[in-house]
């Protein structure tokens, strides 16, 4: 398996904080029932899940953990964005 990951600066981290901050003045996002939200939320926890595999592997070559260590550390990803989908959820019904 092989990856490329790209290097960025802090030019690239203010552009991408700038993107961010227009989409959530357009209300794409920000003014998005809650329950889109808690969807959205949702979909990108089953997704992280389904990748945990692959991300444990990279992260264990570029860390030098365990990919056990690395799968039960990203294995709570998905787990949290559960948690605060639901609880996202919660607060506004």
């Amino acid at each position: 398996m092989q990856y490329s990951v790209e290097t960025s600066g802090s030019e690239d981290v203010r552009h991408a904080v700038a993107d961010a901050h227009a989409a959530f003045e357009s209300g794409v996002w920000s003014r998005a029932p809650a329950i889109h939200r808690s969807k959205v939320l949702a979909r990108l926890s089953r997704a992280l899940e389904e990748r945990i595999p692959a991300f444990a592997e990279l992260e264990a070559l570029q860390t030098g953990r365990t990919i056990r260590e690395m799968r039960a550390q990203l294995g709570r990803l998905p787990e949290w964005l559960w948690v605060v989908s639901f609880f996202w959820l919660a607060g506004t019904s």
